[in-house]
């Protein structure tokens, strides 16, 4: 399901909308695609598991917005030049991104089937997936669910797992405009660009190889927030 919305510019304001909702479900192409061993060539069936790729929800939102202060404006029309040098003509611009995060693949240490075919862990038959308020940056998931499998024998996980993903996007991106009028055919414009604004943490997918040292546990993270400021002369 895809849906658009759009308000085009009016009143100072603008906005454009889309949210996708969607299921991505694959068998042999995909894992092939990334690399990842079939386990059993003679079950291809067993295979069939959420894409890789797969994003059941994301929300994307760009907009931009003339704020109503200073003169001709809704507020403050009345102010003193001076006053108006500092409220008037500020601009507001974003992007702002909401997406689920990306399925997670168990995965084994050592691999004792050979031959070329992956292996892949066992599940006890049950979830993996912790509530809310139980996930933690050192316990994503339910780990004990998941054991090695006897020597030579198949696991009895698909490829990726069906509930078990990882963290969720959430990005805030926004640019604060100021234009100063100098004469006639020249302005000066006033630029602080932000990135992730509100500083959410964009963290990395917990590392999913049993038993490994960082196995259940979200390590890293990138996207700090950065700003720049920047004076740009039109004519």
């Amino acid at each position: 399901l895809q849906t658009k919305a759009e308000k085009r510019f009016s009143n100072g304001f603008s906005l454009i909308a889309s949210f996708t909702w969607s299921k991505n479900i694959g068998n042999v192409g995909v894992p092939y695609w990334f690399g990842i061993s079939v386990q059993n060539q003679y079950n291809l069936a067993a295979e069939r598991a959420l894409s890789p790729i797969d994003v059941p929800k994301r929300t994307a939102l760009g907009y931009s917005y003339e704020l109503p202060f200073g003169k001709g404006k809704a507020f403050g029309n009345s102010l003193p030049n001076w006053a108006n040098l500092f409220v008037g003509g500020w601009q507001l611009t974003g992007i702002t991104e909401f997406q689920s995060g990306m399925p997670l693949k168990i995965t084994l240490p050592t691999n004792t089937i050979g031959f070329n075919a992956g292996q892949r862990p066992n599940n006890n038959g049950q979830s993996a997936l912790l509530s809310p308020d139980k996930r933690t940056q050192s316990r994503w998931f339910d780990t004990s669910v998941f054991s090695l499998p006897t020597s030579y024998t198949f696991g009895n996980t698909g490829p990726y797992s069906p509930d078990l993903r990882g963290p969720n996007t959430n990005i805030w991106n926004a640019g604060f405009f100021k234009n100063f009028a100098i004469r006639e055919r020249a302005s000066l414009q006033f630029r602080a660009e932000f990135y992730n604004l509100f500083n959410h943490p964009i963290w990395a997918a917990p590392g999913t190889t049993l038993n490994s040292s960082t196995y259940g546990v979200v390590a890293q993270k990138n996207g700090n927030r950065s700003g720049q400021l920047a004076l740009k002369l039109l004519f």
